[in-house]
């Protein structure tokens, strides 16, 4: 009979520290990312976003290049939600922009509002027209 071999694996990382990774990687992508702490917790609270914005960010830079990005916590101030924001702020706003972003946004709506259904966070793409 064979030997067996212990099968070595990678530590888990921490939530916290994974996301702390995430920022770093959205920084790199030239993310603005509003109240740091504010998303870190978000995020550690809401691990399942952190592959989505993997997966998000460099297909929104590759899709609206002209874009500045923000990433920040949205709270309601009407009701206890909160929710995670991707601001695309652009240097001119003409005709096509909405189009462009819900273009972009459409892609993930379906498994984003899976995540929202359950209860393990969301993400939202949009614009507040404000220059970059």
């Amino acid at each position: 009979m064979g030997k067996k071999h212990a099968v070595a694996t990678a530590p888990a990382i921490s939530p916290i520290d994974e996301a702390r990774e995430v920022l770093a990687q959205m920084e790199m992508q030239q993310v603005s990312v509003c109240n740091q702490e504010a998303v870190l917790s978000y995020l550690t609270a809401h691990p399942a976003l952190m592959d989505m914005l993997r997966e998000i960010v460099p297909d929104v830079r590759q899709k609206l290049p002209d874009a500045y990005l923000t990433l920040s916590v949205y709270r309601d101030p009407e009701e206890e939600n909160a929710h995670l924001v991707l601001y695309a702020r652009f240097p001119r706003y003409d005709g096509d922009l909405m189009e462009r972003i819900e273009s972009v946004r459409r892609q993930y709506q379906v498994r984003l509002d899976q995540l929202l259904l359950e209860d393990k966070g969301w993400l939202f793409l949009t614009t507040d027209f404000q220059h970059p």
